[in-house]
Order: structure tokens, then sequence, then C-alpha cells
């Protein structure tokens, strides 16, 4: 990367998911008012992913492929220069990036790196459940169940049967119901294909708080929860999860749950950047901004997304991780750098719910689009325009419809996930 000259300013993005690529596209949009501007984004992957569509890869309902965006065809032509890099560290004085490729300065940053699985210290968890994070364990799910109905079609006892034949979900939250409801719909599929009773399958969703999705609309809990059930999904709330043992959950309660595979979706963390002390953290490590997303003590380094501790000004709260918020934040962040670059004042962010939108299975689903309330394969079918929406908007509807490369899955994800392996 050459270094800045007085007449270009550069912003380095760092993550190139919803909100990062929010963030430079917007940028992107606006090139020709600062033609000395660079433009840099930063990503350990050299894809964009659909994390909304982690589920339905999981469940083998969509390819992997169909959830990744390669990146060097989405911003070809754009003025954005991509880094496959890893972060290695971020000197906030020195205004610069440290990756595995380099280092790279900055004028403004913008910190996108997402988030990770929260495991809150339960006991075996993180050893004995896969989670629902990336494109590998999307792989590690669907392998996993349709071994699991593979040896359940030759064993004769009863017990061990029922056991290869549940599939536990820990956590209730957005994407604990979405897999639930795909996995319901997938066990039905395998059952046919494997001779077995559609019956048998069981799909169970624990959840810690009183109902699922909790802090959401009453409607969309009521509706989500019915559907569940109407799909043969055991729902058990107000049971958290005190252990993990070889397919086994330990509930709060003294009773236990057993599946022969558990995924664990109960919550997220944000991701480390740089020196964990060298920002002010907030709840599940999220980096503390004021109400122009920029960090306090370096107000030309922003940050959004699952990264981002935002006070909603309107409920006093924090704002939920949401892929809807996250584009929202992006582009709010780069009106400010390009305020910022033409002596403007920055703005404060109000976040602005448009709606819920939520899948459960390939022909239901749950819909809140203003005061509008819709449940079933309506649902489902807003679910999927709203997909295609997001698609054109960040100029990658050629890539859906077959018009350009996709990834090379075997190549994008090197050896075995490690989570295969240790099943």
């Amino acid at each position: 990367m050459k270094p800045l000259t007085q007449k270009t300013t550069r912003t380095v993005i760092l993550g190139a998911g919803f909100g990062g690529l929010a963030a430079a596209l917007h940028l992107a949009r606006h090139a020709d008012r600062h033609p000395q501007h660079e433009i840099v984004l930063i990503d350990r992957r050299n894809y964009h992913l659909l994390q909304g569509k982690l589920p339905e890869a999981a469940a083998g309902h969509v390819a992997p492929e169909e959830v990744m965006i390669p990146l060097a065809g989405l911003l070809q032509g754009r003025g954005i220069a991509f880094r496959q890099a890893q972060v290695l560290e971020v000197d906030f004085i020195g205004r610069a990036v440290h990756t595995d490729r380099g280092l790279i300065t900055y004028d403004h940053l913008v910190i996108a790196v997402g988030s990770t699985t929260a495991f809150y210290n339960i006991l075996g968890l993180k050893e004995h459940a896969l989670t629902l994070k990336s494109i590998g364990d999307t792989v590690a799910i669907r392998a996993t169940v349709e071994r699991q109905f593979a040896v359940a079609a030759h064993e004769l006892e009863p017990g061990p049967r029922r056991a290869l034949l549940t599939f536990v979900i820990g956590g209730g939250g957005w994407s604990g119901v979405e897999i639930a409801a795909e996995l319901a719909e997938r066990a039905a599929t395998l059952a046919a294909a494997y001779g077995l009773s559609p019956a048998e399958p069981r799909v169970v969703i624990v959840e810690a708080a009183p109902t699922l999705l909790p802090g959401s609309d009453p409607w969309l809990i009521d509706t989500v929860t019915r559907t569940l059930k109407a799909a043969r999904v055991e729902v058990r709330c107000g049971l958290p999860v005190t252990e993990a043992q070889a397919r086994r959950l330990l509930l709060a309660d003294g009773s236990s749950v057993e599946g022969g595979l558990i995924i664990w979706t109960g919550g997220v963390r944000a991701r480390e950047v740089g020196d964990a002390n060298a920002l002010l953290r907030g709840q599940a490590n999220r980096i503390v901004v004021d109400p122009t997303l920029a960090v306090p003590s370096h107000p030309e380094v922003y940050v959004v997304g699952d990264a981002a501790w935002v006070i909603d000004p309107h409920t006093g709260a924090p704002t939920m991780p949401s892929a809807q918020l996250a584009r929202q934040q992006g582009e709010h962040v780069a009106r400010n750098i390009l305020a910022a670059l033409e002596n403007r004042s920055r703005e404060a962010y109000r976040p602005h719910l448009k709606g819920a939108l939520i899948s459960l299975g390939g022909r239901s689903g749950a819909a809140i689009v203003a005061r509008l309330r819709v449940g079933g394969r309506a649902a489902r079918w807003f679910k999927r325009l709203n997909d295609y929406r997001y698609l054109f908007f960040i100029g990658a509807v050629g890539w859906r419809f077959g018009l350009r490369a996709r990834p090379n899955i075997r190549r994008t994800l090197g050896p075995t996930p490690a989570s295969v392996v240790r099943r």
C-alpha cells in the first residue's frame, strides 16, 4: 500500500460484512467529489457472507456457494481497493493497521469486524456444540445431520436411534428459530429418503428467556412459536443451559436433553480488533461510540454493526445486533466521513427499524412491514423479495442469476472444518 501524500486521504474499512460493505459502497458512490480519497476494504475472507441465509445452507436447502458473494467481482470497477488479510493490530495513535500482509495507514478508520459466538463460560459448550456463524459451520451441520440419518437407518435399538434423530438448538433468537424450522423441514425429507417414520426425527429448541425471540414484538413471538410447534419442533423456554456434554445439554431445572447434534446460537460477542484494552467496551465486548458512531477518544475511528455499542436516543437502550441496522450505520458513517472531508459537521445517528422478516423453512415465515403483519407463505415471499432487494442494493443481482462466477467452496474452505473432524 503506497504511503499517503499531503493531497491524498485514505479511509480503511475493517470487515466486509453488512456494515463495512455499506460504508465502502456509499463512499464509492460519491468518489467523484473527492478524487484524492482512497477507499481500502480489508477482510480475512475473499467473499461477502449473506449471514441471514446460513440456516438454509446448514439444512441443505441451498448450496454454500449461494451465500458467498466473491468480493473481487463485486468490487470490480468501483474504486474500492480490496485486501484479503488478517488484522494483527491497530495503532490508534499512529493511525495504522498492521496485517499479516503489511501495514496500511489511514486518515479515517471504520471498524466493522462483526461478532463471534458467545459461550458465556458454560462448561463444555464450546467443545460439544456446533455454531452457525460461517460457511464451515454450515458444512459441518449439514454433514452431521445427513450422517445421523444414515446411521439411524441401521440402528435397531430404540434409545440410540432416538438420540441419533434428535437435533437440539440452544438459543431461541433469530438464528435459533430459523435453523430449527429449516432442520424440521429437512428432517422430514431425509426420513422419507432413508425409509424412516416421519414421526421419528425430533428438533428441540431451548431458550433461557421466558419466550422465543426475547425482546421482540409479541405478535412476532406468538406467530413464530405457533409455526414451530405446528412443524413439530419442541419449544422449551425459561431453561438456561448449565453444561454441555457429549450429545447432551444440562438445563437449569436439573433436566437434560440428548441429541445426535447440538447447535449453539445463544448469543454473540464482538470480535477483537487490535489491543482489547485500547478502546472502551460495553456489553458483549462491543466498542462504545458517541452519537455520530465515532470512538470518543479517537474521532477519526468509527464502529458499526455487531462491533458497536450504540445507544438508541429514542429509548436510551443499546441497539440489538441486526443486519438492517448495520447497513444503516455503515451508510451513516460514510456520510460523516464525507462531511469531515468537506469540513462539515457530522450528524448523530438515529436507528430506524423498518420492519422484521424471519423465514421459517421454505414455505413459511413471519413479517412485520410498517403496520402490516403477515405470516405463512406470504411472509416467506416478503423475505425472498427483501433478499433480492439487498442484492440489487450492493450490485450483486448478476451473481444471483449466474452471470458472474461463484466461489469454489473447496478452495475457500481449505481443509475439512475442525468441527467435522472433532465430531
